[in-house]
């Protein structure tokens, strides 16, 4: 079984690339002594007639897997709180598959893997300390553009947006000790205007140290690779202290983007928990920057499809009829829920052998 899901970013979408990049304060990215730059992830793709692939930003499938989990769990421990609680390692099992890092490399026991698969929530998600292959998987998160055509395939070509999908927005902080200005604000600091003065002369003074660093690896860039990387400058963070300027590179708002969904011979209440989780990424915030108001996204279509057949289930506010049945599986499903459930999950062998 396959959902796809029509996702349109209300806000820009930010998940950072690896690497240390920089950016002039013109914009142009990669140049020396530039400002910090956290760049966009992005995957190359193959476009025909070009000779280059075209990099389009994308957001992780690990990423929106993740959110979807956070998204029905919330349906699931709706069903416990106040009623039952679970260990800590249980409840961190829940939200990350496991309570450790450290897998058994143990299989489990038939009945064990049984009993997890066709649990309504542990059976999509998989994990504990015996590796359980779970039922779900979710695929990168791709614009609906004409550069990711070849990963998107035929029918979505209406949805296409053209053009650049990424913008640079520039962020500053200052330091907050170094805006003091009353004696009222610096009462609250031991020893307020010595500690104030002596700070500020600390950063005035790592400035003037960045700057002559700076000035000197410049003098000495007809140096032998090996001499020159003596001279490097000194990292931001010890330049410019808690006064910043720098650059994110994040989606436009307004795209729309392909989640596709594969379940493996799911159950019905699973797959109506699946919908519910889809349903509340409408609640939700996907990528990084949440405290800067990235990441907020709303369900546009979604497409179920199975035994060769294509449903359309969404009616722009919610779910229609076609998916009743799934809901009502679900609600059966979640009745029985029990945190030994949970429990059980994350024993580790000896445990569960009674040792």
């Amino acid at each position: 079984m396959k959902i796809e899901v029509i996702l349109r970013n209300r806000s820009p979408l930010s998940s950072a690339a690896p690497g240390q990049k920089t950016i002039s304060i013109d914009n142009v990215p990669n140049v020396p002594n530039g400002f910090p730059l956290t760049a966009m992830r992005t995957m190359p793709i193959p476009v025909e007639g070009q000779d280059k692939p075209a990099f389009v930003p994308v957001i992780p499938g690990n990423t929106v897997r993740n959110a979807l989990r956070r998204s029905m769990l919330e349906v699931v421990l709706d069903q416990v709180r106040g009623k039952a609680t679970m260990s800590v390692g249980a409840y961190a099992a829940a939200f990350s598959g496991n309570a450790s890092g450290n897998p058994e490399g143990v299989p489990p026991l038939f009945d064990e893997m049984l009993s997890v698969r066709n649990h309504v929530f542990l059976g999509l998600f998989g994990g504990g300390p015996r590796m359980i292959r779970g039922r779900l998987s979710v695929d990168t998160l791709y614009p609906l553009h004409a550069d990711a055509h070849r990963v998107l395939g035929s029918g979505y070509e209406d949805r296409y947006v053209g053009g650049r999908l990424t913008q640079y927005v520039w962020m500053s902080r200052k330091d907050p000790i170094t805006r003091i200005n009353s004696e009222e604000e610096a009462s609250i600091i031991t020893d307020g205007p010595a500690e104030i003065t002596s700070w500020a002369l600390n950063q005035i003074g790592s400035s003037i140290r960045g700057a002559e660093k700076r000035k000197t690896k410049t003098s000495k860039s007809d140096k032998a690779p090996t001499e020159a990387a003596d001279d490097a400058a000194p990292t931001p963070k010890e330049e410019r202290g808690l006064n910043t300027l720098n650059a994110h590179e994040v989606t436009l708002p307004g795209i729309d983007w392909l989640l596709s969904i594969r379940l493996e011979k799911p159950t019905p209440a699973q797959v109506g928990l699946v919908l519910k989780g889809i349903e509340g990424l409408n609640s939700m915030t996907i990528g990084g920057g949440h405290s800067k108001g990235y990441g907020v996204v709303e369900v546009q279509e979604v497409q179920l499809k199975a035994d060769a057949t294509s449903k359309n289930i969404w009616d722009g506010t919610g779910f229609n009829e076609n998916v009743t049945d799934y809901f009502d599986e679900l609600t059966d499903a979640l009745d029985k829920i029990d945190v030994n459930d949970f429990e059980s999950f994350v024993k580790r062998t000896k445990d569960v052998a009674g040792e």
